[in-house]
């Protein structure tokens, strides 16, 4: 039987031992291999995944190795790759809960520019200007 999230949570919180709450939830729990998501995503929309990996501005090897799940990278080079994915701001945010991010908040500046620029369907490159021109530099470089 799937349980919600307030169920877990409050289990979680009534529980006094974690070693029991794990073992009765441990088929609760989210399990996503990245490798086979970013994949399924790639299928879905008939992409390559050099392609993918070039307008993501990432190096290949870099971009192999997160395609075939021997690298896990950081929340906002997934960002990058929504972008080159083509994602909309749903999409991103399921990819980042899924991979254990946080999703991106509004109220957040550095975040602001992110949504913005997925709503826009900035290019790499684009979004990175904005981060720049707002004193974040460019953190999606590889």
């Amino acid at each position: 039987m799937k349980k919600n999230t307030v169920d877990l949570l409050k289990d979680l919180e009534n529980t006094e031992d974690f070693g029991t709450y794990f073992d009765e939830n441990k088929d609760e729990f989210l399990s996503v291999e990245l490798s086979d998501y970013l994949n399924g995503l790639l299928q879905q929309r008939g992409l390559k995944k050099i392609d993918v990996i070039k307008r993501a501005e990432l190096s290949q090897i870099y971009g192999y190795q997160i395609f075939s799940g021997i690298r896990r990278p950081g929340k906002y080079k997934m960002i990058c790759i929504a972008l080159a994915i083509g994602l909309d701001l749903e999409e991103t945010q399921k990819l980042l809960k899924a991979c254990g991010f946080v999703p991106l908040y509004p109220k957040n500046c550095e975040d602001s520019v992110y949504i913005y620029s997925i709503h826009c369907r900035f290019t790499v490159s684009q979004m990175n200007a904005l981060l720049e021109h707002y004193g974040y530099g460019e953190v999606c470089r590889s």
